[in-house]
């Protein structure tokens, strides 16, 4: 009898050598928050002041940038998960990757309010997706693992977004001190979105070397679920409020 076992079993296992290991994953998939959330979304407060005085907006005008990626940040979050079944977890980590990096360099591109309002909308939903895709991969990757290494990787993933904001406060500040007002913004973003394309050349193939995370159930993807079932979901934290609301009424009625 043979003890190498089965075709079936040793692919198998050459399958799992050749997968990235969790700290692999981890620390390669966090560059993918270092772009999305450091670079895409908390640099803009450094290129503000530059981009105001050089385009002359106002407060409001200046507000509604970063609003407009808030907004676009939303609708990824809610966007992620069924894209991400529908096209395939890994995929969309990577294309959502692109589309940031792509939306930074064209920010530089253009002075256009309406258009640097819709490019700022773009970094965010793509952002978002990116953020939660890739926290989906890692989590994946690390589900087998004890808790604590399983917590311990996921905060290697989480951290990215902290290196990109130390990335970009070190850099972007010494660049702009270096050109001129016109000109300090736009290679900013430039800057950024340099950053980001070597993010990226180094973000795809562990990403893709990466297992696919499972699927869930058929009977599990009707989200958000029945109406009266979301309606009791989202009041449930004022349960307290609503019994004691209650309470009042009755009283009033019997009066």
């Amino acid at each position: 009898m043979s003890s190498s076992g089965s075709p079936t079993s040793r692919s198998s296992l050459l399958r799992d050598a050749r997968l990235p290991s969790g700290l692999a994953i981890a620390l390669g998939l966090a560059l993918g928050p270092t772009v999305a959330i450091g670079l895409a979304r908390f640099a803009y407060a450094l290129l503000l002041p530059s981009m105001r005085a050089d385009l002359h907006w106002s407060f409001a005008t200046a507000g509604a940038m970063n609003t407009a990626n808030a907004l676009g940040y939303l609708a990824g979050a809610l966007l992620a998960a069924g894209v991400a079944r529908r096209y395939g977890t890994r995929r969309v980590f990577i294309a959502s990757l692109g589309v940031v990096v792509l939306s930074l360099l064209a920010t530089g591109g253009t002075g256009n309010t309406v258009g640097l309002v819709a490019l700022r909308a773009v970094a965010g939903t793509s952002g978002a997706i990116t953020f939660i895709t890739g926290a989906g991969i890692v989590a994946s990757a690390v589900s087998t693992m004890s808790p604590h290494r399983a917590a311990t990787l996921l905060g290697v993933y989480f951290a990215g977004a902290g290196a990109g904001i130390v990335a970009s406060g070190l850099a972007i500040p010494y660049l702009l001190a270096n050109t001129s007002i016109a000109d300090g913004w736009r290679w900013g973003w430039v800057l950024l979105a340099g950053l980001g394309a070597v993010a990226f050349v180094i973000v795809a193939p562990v990403a893709m070397a990466s297992t696919e995370p499972l699927v869930p159930p058929v009977a599990d993807r009707h989200w958000p679920g029945p109406a009266p079932q979301l309606v009791a979901r989202l009041l449930w934290p004022f349960r307290g409020r609503l019994y004691r609301l209650h309470d009042l009424h009755r009283c009033f009625s019997k009066r």
